[in-house]
């Protein structure tokens, strides 16, 4: 008997809960995978060179092999232990909050619906994340809990370097604010799974190390782009938030990152001068 897509759906012995856990796990890692595998042919083959944000430094792998290592094994076991475990633990409030219903996981959801649910799940992941995040760089707790993922002050060609995080970040800084609009509007299997790859697809994004004009994500306002995320990672300063621009300009912290840019402007304009 040939197995289809369709047989699984309707198999009663294929529980909800497995079924969940395995789609929410495919979800949460196919965009980071693929991102991670794109800018690495990117970089072997020299491809969008011009866009690389920090052009002349090496990366954290080509200096230090033992943090390479550290992140493969991390990411190994995050995407095949700690996720579907996470996502089986925590199905009974998936199932009472989610409309979990596998006869229309795959089925596409009214646009204006979707729409509506995205932005809503985006504003409140991007408000959860700013505060978090700029609680995690509290010195203690950046100490103690954030300093793992900042390991990294150079992004270049490694999106899986956005989930090298602390258990406790990883459950407050990113599981509940990307979960938040989901359980709270009640979203349907399908909605969930086109958010959560737009919402890792713009992570990996974040993490990867070029400025690509063909990126969706921070090409203009108010989104959040990957050159603010990677100073924010160079420096280790300000720029906390993660979809969106509003909080950091509401409360200035992306201050020294537009300083910055000013004064890499009027040096690039002063070499064109002398040119």
């Amino acid at each position: 008997m040939i197995w289809t897509l369709k047989n699984l759906l309707s198999d009663q012995s294929f529980t909800d809960r497995s079924f969940t856990v395995g789609l929410l796990t495919f979800t949460h890692s196919a965009p980071v995978l693929l991102h991670q595998l794109m800018t690495q042919c990117f970089r072997r083959f020299g491809l969008f060179e011009r866009y690389l944000i920090q052009e002349k430094s090496k990366t954290p792998f080509d200096q230090n092999k033992k943090l390479y290592k550290s992140v493969v094994v991390d990411t190994i076991t995050n995407h095949l232990v700690k996720i579907p475990l996470a996502v089986y633990i925590s199905f009974p409030l998936l199932q009472r909050c989610l409309k979990i219903d596998r006869s229309a996981a795959f089925t596409m959801p009214p646009m204006k619906l979707l729409a509506y649910q995205v932005l809503i799940s985006a504003l409140l992941e991007d408000a959860l994340f700013y505060w978090t995040h700029r609680a995690l760089h509290n010195p203690f707790l950046f100490k103690h809990i954030h300093s793992k993922h900042h390991k990294f002050h150079n992004l270049t060609a490694y999106p899986i370097a956005s989930e090298y995080t602390h258990p406790i970040e990883s459950i407050f800084g990113n599981i509940i604010p990307v979960l938040a609009g989901p359980l709270l509007l009640g979203m349907d299997l399908a909605s969930t799974q086109i958010w959560l790859w737009i919402r890792m697809l713009k992570t990996a994004d974040a993490h990867c190390g070029y400025d690509l004009p063909f990126s969706p994500f921070g090409s203009f306002w108010p989104l959040n782009s990957a050159r603010r995320h990677d100073y924010h990672h160079e420096k280790g300063v300000g720029s906390f938030g993660s979809f969106f621009v509003f909080w950091d300009q509401l409360f200035g912290t992306d201050a020294a990152y537009l300083k910055a840019q000013e004064k890499k402007k009027k040096k690039e304009e002063t070499k064109k001068y002398n040119q």
